[in-house]
């Protein structure tokens, strides 16, 4: 009776542990790290989700975007400015309109899948007030005397 006792409590280990190793495997990976999921950004992130070699994202209401994730093959590669290669050329960061185009091609250039971005309002800069000088020129009068003789 013991001996089958002692075999039940090790199977129930060894399920409960391959269980626990199956629910690793599958389990989606972290935002960010462009796992199974295909989420590269996260929560609060817009996607854009099917194949192209372009896109225009344009953000609304006053926003400009912030971040870009292009999502090809199993990476996820992430923009917070413009870059222009090897394989993708973004510009637009920090606008409202980015554009997103496939430039390399090949087994390093994976096809997009689909891109995702974050918004947040426009960065303002604010310029110090310009003082303008304007010269000015002191005029001394003059007073003319006139001699006359009679």
């Amino acid at each position: 009776m013991k001996i089958r006792m002692l075999k039940l409590g090790t199977l129930v280990a060894l399920v409960s542990v391959g269980m626990l190793a199956a629910y690793y495997v599958a389990a989606p990976a972290a935002p960010g790290g462009g796992g199974a999921t295909g989420n590269c950004l996260g929560a609060g992130a817009s996607k854009l989700d099917f194949s192209a070699e372009s896109y225009t994202l344009t953000a609304t209401g006053g926003a400009v975007i912030t971040t870009v994730a292009i999502k090809a093959g199993n990476t996820c590669i992430e923009y917070t400015s413009d870059s222009a290669g090897p394989c993708y050329a973004v510009s637009g960061i920090g606008t409202s309109t980015v554009t997103i185009t496939r430039i390399g091609s090949g087994s390093t250039c994976k096809q997009i899948s689909h891109v995702e971005y974050t918004t947040g309002p426009p960065v303002t800069t604010t310029t110090p007030p310009t003082t303008t000088t304007t010269p000015t020129t002191t005029t001394t009068p003059t007073t003319s005397t006139v001699t006359t003789t009679t």
